[in-house]
């Protein structure tokens, strides 16, 4: 058990490597693969559902940082 909030743990965590995507999970974004609708693929497969809430700040982050915009 985390003994730590989310927003604590988001707070320590690179913000250059790590997004919060959802009230539950922080994904490491080298290892994003790709979005759809509402749902975050990671390179291992891994299939996590994205908060509304956060979907600005994930577009916002793969248009700058993935896509060099």
């Amino acid at each position: 058990m985390v003994l730590l909030s989310m927003k604590k743990l988001e707070e320590r965590l690179t913000p250059h490597n790590f997004l919060r995507i959802h009230k539950s999970y922080i994904i490491n974004m080298r290892h994003f693969l790709e979005m759809n609708r509402t749902r975050v693929t990671l390179d291992n497969q891994v299939v996590l559902p994205f908060g509304d809430s956060y979907r600005e700040k994930l577009n916002s982050y793969i248009t700058s940082k993935l896509l060099g915009r």
